[in-house]
């Protein structure tokens, strides 16, 4: 058993931390169109962040699935990941990736209804700039 301090050892950590990559990236961006943008196109980058996010040292992924057995007990949709051969390992890995992505597109689907939520908003209250794209409040151009 792992000590309960030690995060890494867990899968939750690895799902929070592709999460938190995919909302700074989207509040990284400049305006509200390229957030919605990306959002509505966020295929590839979502599996290249899990593919980034999953560990790929045989101990980690081994302490992994000793303290998360979901991990070591599904057969994952893709396939065994590295090489393809069936080994534990490279099954452990692939559902990794699985359980990543899933968080993500979660993640995602979570920003998107935010995003919604705040255009509606923006819709309401504020007036787009013709300079920057970005949404401004009413009173700043004068309107009431």
């Amino acid at each position: 058993m792992c000590d309960d301090n030690d995060k890494t050892e867990r899968i939750i950590y690895y799902t929070d931390s592709a999460c938190d990559e995919l909302r700074g990236h989207v509040k990284s961006l400049d305006n509200m169109e390229e957030r919605q943008q990306f959002v509505n196109d966020a295929d590839m980058w979502i599996g290249e962040c899990a593919d980034s996010t999953t560990p790929v040292m045989n101990y980690t992924l081994l302490r992994i699935a000793a303290n998360d057995n979901e991990v070591a007990l599904r057969e994952p949709d893709i396939g065994p990941a590295f090489d393809g051969t069936p080994t534990p390992i490279n099954i452990i890995a692939a559902n990794i990736y699985e359980l990543l992505n899933e968080a993500l597109y979660e993640e995602l689907e979570s920003i998107k209804n935010e995003l919604e939520e705040c255009a509606d908003h923006l819709m309401e209250d504020h007036i787009k700039c013709e300079k920057s794209g970005d949404y401004c409040p009413v009173e700043d151009y004068g309107y009431e």
